[in-house]
């Protein structure tokens, strides 16, 4: 089966723990460096929410892509306060990542912390 279009499939780490506990830039793309990350921040901080939403926006990528959905993989950033700054952050790496391809769409996957947030940032 294919759905006509491509689709971003992302992760968003509004608080920016990725940087801070693996000191890994984003926005990062693809499996493996996506993977990398995910194994990473998992290994840096066991207990760590994002660790698992990363596992998360792989396992979507990998069920759309069974299903012979065009998409790619990705997570960006924020900052640490959480606040104008980080969603600035957010916004400006989605952007990187949309002028790099040709996107129908976007799918957030997300641990839950910051969603309404984060679907503003997107929507904008």
């Amino acid at each position: 089966m294919s759905d006509a279009g491509r689709y971003l499939i992302l992760s968003v780490d509004r608080d920016d723990d990725l940087e801070v506990k693996t000191k890994i830039r984003t926005p990062i793309q693809g499996r493996e460096a996506v993977q990398d990350a995910a194994t990473r921040l998992a290994l840096a901080d066991p207990e760590e929410a994002d660790a698992n939403a990363l596992f998360a926006t792989i396992k979507k990528y990998e069920e759309l892509r069974a299903r012979g959905v065009d998409c790619e993989v990705a997570s960006v950033c924020g900052t640490a306060d959480r606040g104008f700054d980080a969603d600035r952050k957010v916004r400006r790496e989605v952007e990187q990542l949309l002028s790099k391809g040709n996107y129908t769409g976007i799918i957030l996957v997300s641990d839950g912390g910051d969603d309404e947030h984060v679907i503003a940032v997107l929507q904008t």
